[in-house]
């Protein structure tokens, strides 16, 4: 995957979408088992083409992001990315006294 983002970092999710009446709401979910089952991110944000993530602490290859846009009459388009890597940061230990 060329999307790789360390678990505890930043992932900035954006987006753009347009209606002809007014997108009143954003819904952003992550999947980690290929879209079975969806965990919430963020609901109900305005249309401001960008959301900033705390990325979940989930090591995976695979990661499913999904945004979704509804409008005022309750019609709704999704757009889904996938195969975006989560892994871990391992601590270091960088000094240690005595020394072996």
């Amino acid at each position: 995957s060329d999307q790789r983002f360390e678990i505890g970092g930043n992932m900035n999710i954006n987006w753009s979408g347009q209606d002809n009446v007014s997108i009143e709401k954003v819904d952003i979910d992550y999947s980690i088992d290929q879209g079975d089952s969806w965990f919430k991110i963020a609901n109900g944000l305005s249309n401001t083409n960008t959301y900033e993530w705390s990325v979940s602490n989930h090591i995976t290859k695979d990661l499913h992001v999904r945004v979704t846009a509804t409008d005022a009459v309750g019609l709704s388009g999704t757009s889904i990315i996938d195969s975006v890597e989560l892994f871990p940061v391992y601590p270091k230990i960088t000094n240690i006294d005595p020394q072996p």
